[in-house]
């Protein structure tokens, strides 16, 4: 499972809008990130990061609501290695041992191993690989590779009420979309659901395929501009401030992150209590001497104005927490400039108390 992960962690990348987080992986013929049209549905821009490159904004150029299947473009200066995925052709056997890699929830870098259940499920006139391999929320649109690591599937949706129960579109179909867009390479294309001819993005604008005439979906048309509002605006207002492109710290529909030099600041919006909390990770609990470095935990906190450190499994966290209806810009600011500053001095001085 580790080798698998180490041979395709430089080519599956996160992809996130301001609506969620998804999955994609990188290949070179022709130089794209493949993901889910789900993931990027209503987007003309979304952002992602990976192994090979830090978060950046890059365009949807090619869409296929048939498949679920999208194609964006690859940052710009991004230069493939000498090792790439492949992707796997002809019939995938049923009871392959199969893995799904993607970011579920958000995490980096997860694995779920199953097998090959059904390799004809038949949907929409489409056929798709069944597994019982998890795929989660955040890992669609990730690949499903076999025990060599070659790419069998794109991972695409789970069966509702069941994380079990997965599909993922075979590679044969990534295969022939990656030929007929060579063609356009790189201009933005959309392929029509019902005759299947590929059409310019600037020709398809009237909204209606120019070969059968069936009309595209208005969010391929007219991408949705996002728009904040309530404490999403403040939040965002506030981070545009302090001198970050808001697309790139987004991180989900309430959720930001921000970073400065070896500190990694979280901001969390909770809708449902209309609390703004603030965490930045200081360190991980030392292997030894850890009833006096709770001690020291203790004494720290105390000595806080308006921060709290805490402990979360093996880490331990700066955080700060405000109602939305006691939201002052400029204490909010004071607190993101102390948790990413403060980590780096803490980290230094329990370096050298306790060996972390």
């Amino acid at each position: 499972m580790d080798e698998l992960l180490f041979k395709n962690k430089d080519f599956v990348v996160q992809i996130s809008t301001p609506f969620g987080t998804g999955s994609g992986f990188l290949l070179s013929e022709p130089l794209c990130i493949i993901t889910n049209y789900h993931i990027v549905k209503g987007h003309g821009e979304v952002v992602v990061q990976g192994n090979p490159f830090p978060k950046k904004v890059v365009s949807v150029v090619y869409t296929d609501v048939l498949l679920d299947l999208a194609l964006l473009e690859v940052p710009q200066g991004y230069q493939p290695g000498s090792e790439q995925p492949v992707l796997f052709e002809g019939t995938v056997p049923e009871g392959q041992m199969v893995v799904a890699i993607g970011h579920p929830f958000g995490l980096n870098y997860s694995l779920t191993k199953g097998v090959i259940s059904k390799n004809n499920r038949e949907y929409n006139g489409v056929q798709y690989l069944q597994t019982d391999a998890a795929i989660h929320p955040g890992n669609s649109g990730g690949p499903l590779v076999n025990e060599n690591g070659v790419i069998v599937g794109l991972n695409t949706m789970a069966f509702s009420g069941s994380t079990r129960i997965g599909f993922s579109l075979p590679s044969k179909y990534i295969i022939d979309s990656l030929r007929l867009y060579k063609g356009f390479y790189p201009q933005r294309v959309l392929r029509c659901s019902s005759c299947r001819s590929p059409q310019l993005f600037e020709q398809a604008k009237g909204g209606y395929c120019e070969n059968c005439g069936k009309a595209f979906p208005k969010e391929e048309i007219h991408p949705r501009e996002f728009e904040p509002s309530g404490m999403v605006a403040v939040v965002e207002k506030m981070i545009e401030r302090l001198g970050y492109d808001v697309r790139l710290a987004r991180n989900g529909p309430f959720l930001w992150e921000l970073s400065k030099g070896e500190s990694r600041l979280q901001i969390l919006y909770a809708q449902n209590t209309g609390f703004l909390v603030m965490d930045t990770v200081v360190c991980v609990l030392p292997p030894k001497d850890i009833s006096r470095f709770y001690e020291f935990l203790l004494q720290e906190s105390y000595l806080q104005k308006n921060l709290v450190i805490s402990v979360r499994g093996e880490k331990v966290l700066l955080s700060w927490m405000l109602h939305e209806n006691d939201f002052n810009e400029e204490e909010a600011l004071g607190a993101i400039d102390d948790l990413l500053e403060k980590p780096v001095a803490y980290r230094r001085t329990i370096e050298q108390k306790f060996g972390v």
